[in-house]
């Protein structure tokens, strides 16, 4: 355990330098164990000669396919299935790759095919088993962290994707086990983490454990959950964070970054419906996609749904660049392939809305861009007119000349009976799409929203601002 502790407490560079030779003393014991079983223990001087010969060439592209594979990335303590099956498909590929050089530059002779399935066995065995023996050592003589003690609710695959990200980096916490309704799970134990009890136990584990937070990781938890979870807490001081919906996360993937506090929009959410995916993917795979007003809080999230269908090309179009900015950063880290998607662009100007249309020739077209503030749009009564109306003609007259498919248009319950400048454009913008659509050819949709919980405008927002500087709150 002495050398483990050294070994884990030196640079990572160093750390991996160590693995990677240990990787190349196992990698020589193999082969030449392979040699030495295939001739019954009977290595000639030719035969030996050229194992010897042969062994850089060995070494050499086991440590490439080692490294760019990311055997070197892990780490042992917490080595699991899909460490193993990386082990796997690493040694399995620069096996191919051996067998492939060897015979180029040696021929035929000398290298019987039974060496290089004994060779791949017992290097899969010997890494393989190395990497777990450390696992189960470290098992065996527990180390107690520092850091807040934490319950994890849910031992699903969200709550073991988000423990194996707790245990990969220093994170300030301390996982005391899990908690779910799941009986099979009970008192079995997940990368050395015990599920504790049932939800129903909740409030007395956390008592008996100390706990300080608590990670709600069931992505579908619904609001009325969540508040009943927050009614129990509240008086405990005891913090709550939640992941967010699997719908919300681009690749899938939960890490502590995820966690998020409990927001008043999570306590007054609805239940979640139901979706046709494989109708929505048909709409959408493959496809080019444009979307306007994709830097805002509905098209932004219709950029990240739509991602997850895998169209052909989304095209983000928005006047603000510090949306877009913020989308990029969002989606892919701002990287080059997301950079040239990213389209800077006032829907209301003509020759740059026909000069992208005639450039990308979009497919389908959702349309998000909008004034939508109704107090502001009062004071300016053009530029609600402007944007609304005349950003509307101009792209569904593009997309029909240009043969769109589908165009999609987000308007406002506000529309209905309008009251304000703004539900009127709104309205307007409608029925101008709506005499486009008899005209046959591109097919026109609209969809009304209503407030949209969290966005910048909404309600939530708002009503908290008012509420921190005393009220009074009011309504539009």
């Amino acid at each position: 355990m002495r050398l483990l502790n050294y070994i884990e407490n030196l640079s990572a560079k160093l750390r991996r330098l160590l693995i990677a030779i240990g990787d190349g003393v196992i990698s020589i014991f193999t082969f030449y164990l392979a040699f030495y079983l295939r001739f019954d223990g009977h290595l000639d001087a030719e035969t030996f000669r050229l194992m010897i010969t042969a062994l850089p060439v060995v070494l050499s592209i086991r440590f490439c396919f080692f490294y760019y594979m990311g055997l070197y990335r892990g780490i042992w303590r917490y080595a699991s299935i899909e460490d193993l099956m990386g082990i796997f498909r690493a040694v399995s590929l620069s096996s191919m790759g051996i067998i492939v050089a060897i015979l180029f530059i040696f021929g035929h002779q000398g290298f019987p095919r039974s060496v290089f399935i004994i060779d791949w066995v017992m290097l899969i065995i010997l890494i393989g088993g190395l990497r777990f023996m450390v696992r189960a050592a470290r098992a065996s003589h527990p180390t107690r962290p520092a850091g807040r003690r934490v319950l994890i609710l849910g031992a699903g695959d969200t709550g073991d994707a988000l423990l194996r990200d707790l245990l990969r980096r220093p994170s300030g916490y301390h996982v005391v086990g899990f908690v779910d309704d799941d009986s099979g799970k009970l008192h079995r134990y997940i990368h050395g983490v015990p599920v504790l009890g049932r939800r129903d136990q909740l409030l007395e584990l956390t008592h008996q454990y100390r706990v300080e937070e608590v990670f709600i990781a069931l992505p579908n938890a619904n609001a009325r959950l969540i508040r009943e979870l927050v009614a129990q807490f509240r008086d405990l001081g005891v913090k709550l964070r939640r992941v967010p919906a699997m719908r919300d996360l681009v690749n899938g993937r939960v890490t502590v970054q995820h966690l998020k506090n409990i927001e008043l929009e999570d306590l007054l959410g609805r239940e979640p419906v139901s979706l046709d995916l494989d109708k929505i993917g048909q709409f959408l795979h493959g496809k080019r996609v444009l979307v306007t007003g994709a830097g805002g809080s509905i098209g932004s999230e219709l950029c990240r749904q739509i991602r997850r269908f895998k169209p052909d090309r989304l095209l983000m179009v928005d006047q603000a660049e510090s949306g877009l900015f913020r989308l990029g950063l969002d989606l892919e880290g701002f990287g080059n392939a997301i950079l040239r998607d990213l389209i800077v662009c006032d829907v209301t100007d003509e020759c740059r809305i026909e000069s992208l249309f005639r450039e990308y020739k979009p497919e389908v077209v959702f349309h998000a861009a909008a004034h939508k503030h109704v107090p502001i749009m009062e004071m300016n009564k053009k530029e609600a007119i402007k944007n609304n109306v005349v950003g509307t003609r101009v792209l569904g007259e593009t997309a029909m000349r240009h043969q769109v498919e589908k165009f999609v248009m987000i308007s406002t319950d506000k529309a209905v009976n309008p009251t304000s400048i703004m539900g009127a454009s709104k309205r307007i913008a409608e029925m101008f799409l709506q005499s486009l659509a008899r005209q046959g050819g591109t097919r026109f949709i609209t969809v009304r929203f209503g407030n949209v919980l969290g966005s910048d405008g909404s309600v939530i927002p708002i009503f908290k601002h008012q509420i921190l500087k005393g009220g009074p709150v009011t309504v539009t």
